[in-house]
């Protein structure tokens, strides 16, 4: 009789001893998933290859940046780049199996890049303490005019998107939402499951208790790095890893905040608080100001200007904390480039009314936004700063840097970040009281590339990937075009006369 049958006739008292050489020891992959909660190869992605897939992307963008002479960030251009390659190997069907390939490959490191852009954002609020300071009146101008834009452009943009859609309908008869069936979808990948997370909790039933944003064991390694991390800064002038762990411990504070309390305290916001606290504190027992404390965590040492140095044999100094999340952005925003070919077909039906609200919303806000701001009695150059508060960051940076040069570019860097977690929040309600559903790919993901840029596109990735695709293109082009119109000499001279 088989052992199966004669274990299952027996009562519960007489089951026969275990068989010699089957060994009740775990292997080594149970080992790890009872210790860390997750399999083996769950760690090896998350600590060997998507570093690994992250350095590829950081090279590339380098790479773009010593061949090509443009006004265009590094990052912006690497992932236009990018994007548009992709498109041409589209002609070429031998081509394009290779390519859907190597996606599925690279698939885990850029989601992680996507998953987590939002908190690649916190050092731009950690040194706004450096920043100029404001004189009460001017603090409520400069609110004045940030309510104002934000409600005039968010109105614009939903309008705009809504009218070319209807007579785009009235003039080709296509449906109002195009969403491509299977057959006609980018690609389907074969996802491993880190990177289905989003699409498993909308079918899997409600948890009884609320989960943790993060896996516990993700948690637990963060905090077992923190304080060996704290001791090496404290006896040393390495502060880089202890500042990273502040960093990320306090985005897992922002994400595990209640939704309701969400909406008032955005998690960038809370990151960017705690950290600058835990900066503070780290710097208070190294006998540094917070100015001081500050400088060391964002030094403006990102990937490029440290392989460049490398490459030439030169010394260079230790990147900051904030140097390190500033590089895993540019390899992030390069990471968009896959998403929107992922939703490529949708996009191509929906090129019409994205290129029709960028063109004629950039130029628009542009200039709308300088003269509301010298209109209510704003400084000249804070006028100027103004102007590009709805332009991701690093191509609002190239705008005052190369031709805005009188603006405040402090003012303008602290108004983009503002923009996109205020967008990130109260847009979706604004779009809601308007009528708009959140189901409306289109209209979603225009008004969120536009108002809230990659903050925003960051949110959307878990909740809406075909509006994230939408908003990543948006936002790129939203921003390349202000670049090209302010690069337009009487345009530029008209922008100078508004402000004053």
């Amino acid at each position: 009789m088989p052992l199966r049958q004669r274990c299952s006739s027996l009562g519960p008292d007489e089951f026969p001893e275990p068989v010699i050489g089957m060994s009740p020891v775990p292997t080594l992959q149970k080992r790890v998933r009872l210790v860390f909660g997750v399999s083996l190869r769950t760690l090896a992605e998350d600590w060997i290859f998507v570093p690994f897939v992250c350095c590829v992307v950081l090279l590339f963008v380098w790479g773009i940046d010593v061949a090509v002479s443009s006004r265009v960030p590094a990052s912006v251009l690497s992932m236009l780049i990018l994007f548009f390659t992709l498109l041409l190997c589209t002609w070429i069907p031998s081509v394009q199996v290779k390519v859907d390939r190597t996606i599925v490959w690279a698939d885990p490191g850029v989601e992680w890049l996507l998953k987590w852009m939002t908190v690649m954002f916190s050092p731009a609020v950690v040194v706004m303490p450096r920043q100029k300071g404001l004189g009460g009146r001017e603090v409520g101008r400069v609110i004045g005019v940030f309510a104002i834009g934000y409600v005039v452009v968010l109105l614009l943009v939903i309008g705009m998107v809504i009218a070319v859609r209807r007579c785009m309908k009235l003039l080709r008869r296509v449906p109002k939402i195009p969403i491509p069936d299977h057959e006609e979808m980018a690609i389907e990948l074969d996802r491993r499951p880190s990177t289905t997370l989003s699409e498993k909790s909308q079918q899997a039933p409600p948890p009884l208790l609320p989960r943790l944003p993060i896996h516990p064991s993700t948690l637990l390694i963060y905090i077992s790095l923190f304080v060996p991390s704290l001791a090496l800064a404290l006896l040393t002038d390495v502060v880089q890893p202890v500042h990273l762990c502040i960093t990320v411990l306090a985005y897992f504070v922002g994400l595990a905040l209640p939704p309701k309390l969400k909406m008032v305290l955005h998690p960038l916001l809370v990151c960017g608080g705690l950290t600058i606290l835990g900066v503070w504190c780290v710097g208070g027992m190294k006998g540094q100001s917070l100015n001081d404390a500050i400088g060391t965590y964002s030094r403006s040492i990102k990937a490029q200007k440290l392989l460049t140095a490398l490459a030439s044999h030169k010394p260079f100094p230790t990147p900051g904390a904030g140097d390190v999340l500033y590089s895993l952005l540019d390899a992030a925003v390069v990471a968009l480039a896959i998403r929107m070919y992922k939703e490529r077909v949708m996009m191509r039906q929906q090129i019409v009314p994205i290129m029709t609200v960028i063109s004629t919303v950039s130029i628009f806000s542009l200039v709308f936004h300088v003269w509301l701001s010298r209109s209510i009695g704003m400084d000249r150059e804070n006028s100027l700063g103004m102007s590009c508060r709805f332009v991701t960051t690093p191509l609002s940076l190239q705008i005052f840097s190369s031709v805005l040069q009188e603006a405040n570019a402090s003012l303008g860097v602290v108004m983009v970040i503002v923009s996109g977690m205020v967008g990130d929040v109260v847009g979706k309600w604004a779009m809601r009281r308007v009528g708009v559903s959140k189901d409306d790919v289109l209209v979603v993901g225009v008004t969120t590339g536009v108002t809230s840029h990659a903050v925003g596109t960051a949110s959307l990735l878990g909740t809406n990937p075909q509006a994230a695709a939408l908003s990543s293109l948006t936002f790129v082009l939203f921003g390349t075009a202000s670049v090209v119109w302010v690069t337009i000499p009487i345009i530029a001279e008209k922008i100078r006369s508004l402000a004053g």
